[in-house]
């Protein structure tokens, strides 16, 4: 069965895919797991800046969907980064929680290749798609290739792997004025998948190359073999739809377009990482006066994306306090938003005061009365979301 939905932003398209699979999903059971499945499923974001869920009961990680984006098109595959901010990365490991063996940052940054002389080369495959897009604008040729066909064989005694590559390739093409971007998945998780890191990650790619090109953003399209959502899930539907909100957040609050380009971002982010490593690793007590040091070293959008990552970091080192100097920094009001939200949630009344605090020092002062009240009880609801699954469990 195809289908093909659309819309502006991520929370609308979300949505409909949902009742989508309420209504046409059918329920597989693969691999020890039941799910509900639309094959040759297609949908598209003509709006790929607005690419942050904000979906009640969903429950979003802003600092791990921007950790692991970073992580990816840094060409990472360690979980020793990741498994920071991810703790179920470590259950998709095929080599006791090391690496992840499918993940596509070496495939991106490090593809292993052979010359017509048969001798191995590494390409960075970012940076060949952008050089196809600079020699001819209207080129078809600018293509990611995530696997090969080594990453689906079963072992000697016919077993899978944990982790096979799900999506087969990222295409971006200049058309109607602006950079598209087209994803090809032979499997997709439409809720902890597609609308979780995917969307985001690709969309940020894309937003890269298309400054790298000083090109329009196009739309973002993704085709999936199977789409599907599994029975955990399906069973929060009803309140997943019951909660849509009547005012989405992207009608009130704009979505920042991102700036950075790939080059900037391909130098920038290996300093990043080298920052949140030595953070780590000596449990600074005062996060905010290192990081508060740093900002005219990085690009902005990539300051924020540091920001956002602090939040876990200042939260697993009790430098909670730290975050009142730090997010008031953050440009970027849509991920503040979602990073205020998470706190609240994820952290409960040890956070609220600090959360009132921060949101009075920036929210509050950039937007009118009604904006600033909508806001304020978004950020609040989850309190209420959170006691309402644990009835529901």
């Amino acid at each position: 069965m195809l289908f093909n939905i659309e819309d502006s932003n991520i929370n609308s398209l979300f949505y409909k895919a949902l009742k989508d699979h309420k209504l046409h999903g059918v329920k597989q059971f693969i691999r020890g797991t039941t799910r509900h499945e639309i094959t040759n499923y297609m949908m598209r974001l003509t709006e790929p800046k607005q690419n942050m869920l904000f979906v009640p009961f969903r429950y979003m990680n802003p600092p791990a969907i921007i950790a692991e984006t970073l992580w990816v098109l840094a060409g990472r595959y360690d979980l020793w980064f990741l498994g920071y901010y991810l703790k179920n990365s470590y259950k998709y490991s095929d080599d006791g929680g090391d690496t992840w063996r499918g993940a596509y940052s070496k495939r991106l940054r490090n593809y292993s290749a052979h010359d017509d002389e048969g001798k191995t080369i590494i390409i960075d495959q970012i940076d060949r798609a952008i050089t196809y897009l600079k020699k001819d604008l209207q080129t078809t040729r600018s293509l990611l290739v995530i696997p090969d066909g080594s990453d689906y064989h079963l072992d000697e005694d016919g077993n899978e792997k944990k982790d096979e590559p799900c999506t087969i390739f990222v295409q971006f093409i200049h058309r109607e004025g602006g950079l598209c971007c087209s994803v090809n998945m032979r499997s997709n998780d439409l809720v902890l998948g597609c609308f979780n890191v995917n969307v985001f990650e690709w969309t940020f790619l894309q937003t890269l190359i298309a400054n790298e090109l000083f090109s329009s953003m196009g739309h973002y399209t993704v085709s999936a073999t199977s789409m599907h959502v599994y029975t955990d899930w399906m069973k929060r539907l009803p309140i997943l739809l019951d909660n849509e909100p009547a005012v989405d957040i992207y009608s009130i609050v704009p979505a920042k377009q991102l700036t950075v380009t790939w080059s900037t971002f391909k130098h920038e982010v290996q300093r990043l990482l080298q920052v949140e490593q030595n953070l780590r690793i000596t449990h600074a007590s005062r996060i905010s006066d290192y990081v508060l040091d740093l900002q005219d070293e990085f690009h902005e959008d990539i300051y924020d994306a540091l920001l956002t990552m602090m939040i876990t970091l200042a939260a697993k080192q009790g430098a909670h306090g730290s975050l009142c100097e730090l997010l008031p920094e953050m440009r970027n009001d849509i991920w503040l938003v979602a990073c205020l939200e998470y706190m609240v949630r994820r952290f409960g009344n040890s956070f609220h005061s600090l959360v009132h605090k921060i949101f009075n020092e920036t929210l509050g002062e950039r937007y009118d009365q009604m904006t600033v009240k909508y806001l304020h009880d978004y950020i609040m609801h989850s309190l209420y979301e959170k006691e309402a699954i644990t009835r529901l469990k």
